[in-house]
């Protein structure tokens, strides 16, 4: 592993950690019970006056990674909230649950404990199934791995021509801790887990945003679980954009939708 001064992937989180701490945001660790620690960001100086907004990253890196833009452009109308789910970074538990649900229910002890009543809620990529190897797929240990994620997840790979050591770096960093308790996490998914789906509606509004050429999960996917959420779901479907939006502006500008959402929110 290259010394952090010579690592792009730590001069880069350091460069990230800089975009949310200007962004009104640090860094806070506290336990919610059954031997669970949740590390998050949030607001430094809590404003009354502004909704609260919470982001839950998806199966890859951890939120610092994952969220940046929406951070940056969302940070001046929102209290933000930014936890990383267990075994993603410094959050981890005794607790033998791996799955999806558990995952939800340590995110919501964590907004109780905070006294965080209502917000809106918006997530990325975590649960349900589509591979039958997908630990192979979703956890990378080696450069050939790690680019085929991305020809899969992203419609144009940029890193599929970087040098190895680069993306040995980037393994190193953001896939290699914890990877053991991970592939737990994916076996642990109840959602698709026999091929069915069950899913209570929900009675809030919600924004369902989808690229039209996800290889992960297919679009045709988008249209099922926008029957399985409610009536009260909304699909928005980016065009030449597959699993991980390519252009941050894009995605930025359809989540700035959310800019005018004050009812709890889920996407």
């Amino acid at each position: 592993m290259a010394p952090s001064f010579l690592s792009f992937a730590s001069l880069y989180s350091f460069y990230l950690r800089h975009c949310f701490t200007s962004s009104g945001l640090s860094q806070k660790s506290i336990n919610v019970g059954d031997e669970t620690t949740i590390h998050f960001w949030a607001p430094t100086q809590l404003r009354q006056s502004k909704p609260n907004l919470v982001f839950i990253h998806g199966f890859g890196p951890v939120s610092l990674w994952q969220w940046r833009q929406q951070v940056q452009f969302f940070a001046p109308d929102f209290n933000l909230y930014v936890p990383d789910l267990i075994f993603f970074g410094d959050s981890t538990t005794k607790s033998s649950e791996r799955s999806e649900i558990f995952q939800a229910e340590s995110v919501a002890k964590l907004l109780e404990t905070l006294g965080v009543e209502k917000y809106s809620l918006v997530g990325t990529s975590y649960g349900g199934r589509n591979w039958r190897k997908i630990d192979d797929l979703m956890l990378p240990q080696k450069p050939s791995d790690l680019r085929a994620l991305l020809g899969v997840a992203v419609s144009k790979p940029s890193l599929l021509m970087v040098p190895d050591f680069f993306l040995n770096d980037v393994i190193n960093k953001l896939f290699a801790e914890n990877r053991n308790k991970k592939v737990e996490l994916l076996s642990g998914l109840t959602i698709g887990h026999d091929g069915s789906v069950n899913i209570s509606p929900l009675q809030q509004d919600v924004l369902l945003v989808w690229g039209d050429k996800d290889q992960i999960f297919p679009l045709e996917m988008a249209k099922d679980l926008q029957g399985l959420i409610g009536k009260n779901v909304r699909l928005e479907i980016i065009k030449d954009t597959s699993h991980d939006f390519d252009d941050g502006g894009v995605y930025r500008l359809k989540l700035s939708m959310l800019s005018e959402v004050r009812e709890p929110a889920l996407l």
